[in-house]
């Protein structure tokens, strides 16, 4: 979960069954892999 600097909720994310390893921001983009396998990224749309 990320705020803004005006405090309101940017974004957020559950995923119920695995567990968060690693995380990276690239440019404006957040990815985040899991201990499954899988990865994720989160950026702004545009």
């Amino acid at each position: 979960m990320q705020a803004r600097s005006d405090e309101t909720l940017r974004w957020q994310f559950f995923e119920q069954y695995a567990r968060f390893s690693e995380t990276a921001v690239v440019g404006s983009a957040l990815f985040v892999g899991t201990d499954d396998g899988r990865l994720y990224a989160f950026a702004e749309p545009g």
